[in-house]
């Protein structure tokens, strides 16, 4: 057991639950919160919090796991952006711990990896670069997928009413720029990987209060500025990315709306200037 860090991680998602496991597997001392994304530092568990002022007075490094806030002298290992708190980093936060703790990836932590940095095209790119063929790629992508709305705590009622919100979309045969609809509940994944390949831009609000958005850095760095407090991450030096918050709903709509709708007069615009 090694005495010189402590970890504080939620378990979240597939990411979080991976890491716990590779922390456990290094005999490292680590502390779970209980919060869902979003977490934080000031709403750590009281027990937790007593455990980082012990730590600390032992001289022992504090790691915190995605957690947004002050960290009060604790170390962030994080790639996200919390609104003017910008920890983007090239690498996830699991490559960011196995290189903290000096160990390699294995096959299905890099696929771990690559899903939360990049959602199902990072996890393609992998595949090829790795050289695995077609059905074997898929087959990894499809269990990655199905283990991450799990540790996220996906039940069966909420799959179902996500294909119900699908289906309401109608038959979509070409991609669409812009998809825009509503869920009883903020599960997102469970959108997000039966719409793969069929839209550009999508934005999911939330009956609990919070809105999701996929699309665009353009759009992600607009709604960043216009309704701070919330995350985003993804591959936004490459173009794309998600940006997720609990601001007015109505207005967020209106916001993303109207980039788009800029969007496609710039295009005409290009379009009509090419001719």
């Amino acid at each position: 057991m090694k005495n010189n860090r402590l970890w504080i991680t939620p378990n979240n998602d597939l990411e979080a639950q991976t890491i716990i496991e590779m922390l456990r597997r290094e005999g490292e001392k680590f502390e779970i919160t209980a919060q869902n994304w979003g977490a934080s530092w000031d709403k750590l568990e009281e027990e937790i919090k007593t455990k980082i002022e012990k730590a600390k007075e032992n001289g022992e490094e504090v790691y915190g796991i995605e957690l947004q806030g002050d960290s009060n002298g604790g170390i962030n290992v994080d790639h996200h952006i919390y609104g003017e708190d910008d920890r983007s980093n090239s690498n996830s936060s699991i490559e960011q711990v196995a290189e903290i703790l000096g160990v390699e990836l294995t096959l299905d932590e890099q696929f771990v990896s690559a899903n939360d940095k990049g959602f199902i095209p990072a996890m393609e790119k992998l595949g090829k670069e790795l050289g695995i063929n077609e059905n074997d790629l898929k087959e990894i992508i499809s269990n990655i997928r199905m283990r991450d709305r799990l540790a996220q705590g996906v039940t069966m009622e909420q799959e179902q009413q996500a294909q119900e919100a699908v289906e309401k979309l109608g038959e979509i045969k070409e991609k669409r720029e812009y998809i825009a609809m509503d869920l009883p509940h903020s599960k997102t994944s469970t959108v997000t990987d039966r719409l793969y390949g069929k839209y550009d831009n999508l934005l999911i609000t939330s009956s609990d209060g919070e809105t999701n958005f996929y699309g665009t850095t353009e759009i992600i760095n607009i709604l960043n500025e216009k309704f701070p407090g919330g995350w985003s991450g993804g591959q936004l030096d490459q173009g794309s990315g998600f940006w997720g918050g609990y601001a007015d709903q109505d207005a967020i709509k209106a916001t993303v709306a109207k980039a788009i709708e800029q969007n496609e007069n710039t295009n005409n615009q290009e379009d009509e200037q090419s001719r």
